[in-house]
């Protein structure tokens, strides 16, 4: 108590409400420097035990992740980063999204190998959302090899049409419509689902940049009638939104604004925010 008593008559901490904290961030790092490596690491391991022994809505996962990191307790930082990122991702925080994923895999080499593909896919997707595409196309391409070492044809599909999706945003044309290509062969020899759909939009998306806007038009209608059977919302939302803008492009303005416009609401109401924004782009363009 007496300790804690000079702490805060020197102005070292203070009292928020019922909570203790530093004066001053660089009060904190400055104690943290002066503690051993073993030191810390056991503190951090008390306060994590602490903070995770609070009732659930009082855990931030964001904090409970850091201290299992510090406390190099991998099971605790597996807790917790994923939920800290996927928390993060519902506020729109792409960027510290990404960080959490990229601290659970540091985490991770114990997983078996499909957590360790889905994680990896989100990282891929947080990265995209904030134009770390190199970062993202790495994560993808690991986790594309996951699947193809298990065997799984929809997931390599699947990530074939985001790793073209991600090449494209390279200007990597070739590359692009090499995985497109691929997944759309592959889904339509193994497995006929929303996978599938997903397969023709990507490919349908890249080829009205090429302007064979007649096969953009045929791939996304093919991508349509197959995501509406499956209940593929995001992919239904994306192929109308490719179709319109190939209408545009070939000079049918007022039903491809209409099928643009569409596609803009119904990705709002689905808070679809890259799809919306690519909405607003296309109307612009066309």
């Amino acid at each position: 108590i007496e300790e804690l008593e000079a702490c805060l008559q020197n102005g070292l901490l203070e009292y928020q409400g019922k909570t203790l904290v530093f004066r001053h961030e660089l009060a904190r790092e400055a104690i943290l420097s002066a503690i051993t490596p073993a030191r810390r690491e056991a503190l951090h391991a008390t306060v994590l035990s602490v903070l995770e022994a609070l009732p659930a809505d009082r855990h931030d996962p964001a904090r409970l992740a850091h201290h299992a990191e510090e406390a190099r307790d991998s099971a605790a930082v597996l807790r917790h980063a994923p939920e800290a990122a996927r928390r993060a991702g519902l506020l729109r925080a792409h960027r510290e999204a990404a960080k959490q994923y990229e601290r659970a895999l540091r985490f991770a080499a114990s997983l078996p190998k499909e957590e360790l593909a889905e994680l990896l896919e989100a990282r891929a997707y947080a990265c995209y959302f904030t134009a770390q595409i190199d970062q993202a196309i790495a994560a993808r391409t690991e986790a594309l090899t996951i699947w193809v070492g298990l065997g799984n044809q929809c997931k390599e599909g699947e990530n074939r049409c985001h790793l073209a999706n991600l090449f494209w945003a390279q200007a990597r044309i070739d590359d692009a419509e090499r995985e497109a290509e691929a997944a759309v062969a592959l889904l339509e020899h193994f497995h006929v689902g929303p996978e599938l759909a997903m397969a023709y939009g990507a490919l349908a998306r890249l080829r009205g940049p090429t302007s064979i806007d007649d096969e953009a038009i045929l791939l996304g209608e093919q991508a349509i009638a197959l995501a509406e059977k499956f209940g593929a919302t995001e992919t239904y939302i994306d192929a109308l939104m490719t179709v319109g803008e190939a209408k545009l492009a070939r000079g049918a303005v007022e039903s491809g604004q209409q099928q643009v416009e569409l596609s803009m609401r119904l990705s709002r109401d689905a808070g679809l925010d890259e799809l919306t924004a690519r909405a607003y782009i296309s109307l612009g363009h066309g």
